[in-house]
């Protein structure tokens, strides 16, 4: 989890006295020595542990959009130079595990669309949204984006 990989990867540093990471309040409230180490190598660390920023440089990727709340990312890249394989073994690589969920499906039948959604004033629009979308058969996965006011969805085109 996000808040495990956070918490070890900020323990490990030496200086660092005690830690909480919540990503319901996104914050971490960190206590630490600071003859021995500075608030910037500690925010480093942090933005170091998510997988987005561990592709940040990768070819062929070409967008990443992560849902914490779904515990789903969305990659969108260039299938000449990088393989769906080896995508899924770097994000294993950052500590996520990878459900292998879509492996009965044809993927060549799975087509994404994103809708604009306007009227969305907080997270229950949200979630309201995401379940409403979720039960009709067919949807794969759905991201609702307060902030873009869109809503990313996959689909088989069959059903």
């Amino acid at each position: 989890s996000c808040v495990k990989s956070i918490t070890n990867a900020v323990s490990s540093l030496s200086g660092i006295v005690n830690i909480s990471v919540s990503l319901e309040n996104n914050e971490a409230i960190i206590s630490y020595n600071e003859s021995k180490i500075t608030k910037s190598k500690i925010i480093e660390t942090i933005e170091n542990c998510g997988f987005v920023n561990a592709f940040k440089d990768t070819p062929g990727i070409i967008n990443i959009d992560v849902s914490l709340e779904d515990e789903r990312a969305i990659f969108d890249f260039n299938e000449n130079l990088i393989q769906e394989d080896e995508i899924i073994e770097g994000i294993e690589y950052c500590g996520f595990d990878v459900p292998r969920e879509y492996n009965n499906i044809d993927i060549e039948q799975i087509k994404n669309v994103v809708l604009p959604v306007k009227g969305m004033t907080c997270n229950s629009c949200v979630m309201s949204i995401t379940n409403a979308l979720n039960q009709i058969q067919g949807i794969n996965n759905v991201i609702v984006n307060l902030n873009e006011e869109n809503a990313t969805v996959d689909y088989d085109e069959r059903l």
